[in-house]
């Protein structure tokens, strides 16, 4: 039975002896984020988490609606050679706007080669 008065968060679970002192934000009362020119909104982003943020992860994270999606991160050499498992991890829906990357790599010239592939290829859009 809920108390007259009881908070949504209430409700879903959310509220604990570390939170309960703490009261929802108001209306305005945060900034939207920005990276570059993209602004994230909601303030919520999908956390880089290596064998975790695939893209069936991600599905299921969408009913949430994060404000950036992120994949799990893969080595540039591994795109540029053509590697399944790393174009597998490069892939994204095209419901998972706006979305980034972790890329690594220590060969300059891998890097700049795989960036060409992902601005330039069908699996990412750049706007500005």
């Amino acid at each position: 039975m809920m108390r007259r008065g009881t908070s949504s968060l209430d409700r879903m679970g959310l509220r604990s002896e570390v939170n309960e002192h703490v009261s929802p934000a108001a209306p305005g009362e945060f900034a939207v984020p920005r990276v570059g020119p993209i602004a994230v909104w909601p303030p919520v982003v999908l956390a880089p988490m290596a064998g975790v943020t695939n893209a069936p992860f991600r599905s299921l994270c969408r009913e949430f609606g994060p404000g950036l999606y992120v994949s799990e991160m893969f080595t540039a050499r591994g795109l540029v050679d053509g590697h399944l498992k790393t174009s597998r991890l490069a892939h994204f829906d095209p419901t998972e706007t706006p979305r980034s990357i972790q890329l690594y790599g220590t060969e300059p010239d891998s890097i700049g080669r795989a960036v060409d592939l992902l601005v330039g290829g069908e699996r990412s859009t750049m706007s500005t």
